[in-house]
């Protein structure tokens, strides 16, 4: 499996994002293409970066990522 990077999180686990998903992530077919520049666009959008982390056997993967305006609580 490649990574495109690999970061800790708050908790000391280790998060993944696979070459696999940051290409679906960036694919013209997605609903987020813009994410291939996102740090450009977080700023002219006035938006948040979501990024939807799955945990399997202590690691994260990265599933999906995507802007939003308000933060979602639960």
């Amino acid at each position: 499996m490649t990574f495109v990077f690999e970061i800790t999180d708050k908790t000391g686990r280790k998060i993944y994002l696979t070459k696999g998903r940051w290409t679906h992530i960036t694919s013209p077919a997605s609903l987020h293409p813009y994410m291939t520049n996102y740090y450009k666009h977080i700023k002219e959008e006035k938006a948040y970066l979501l990024v939807g982390v799955k945990y399997l056997n202590g690691k994260g993967f990265v599933i999906t990522s995507f802007l939003i305006r308000k933060i979602m609580r639960r």
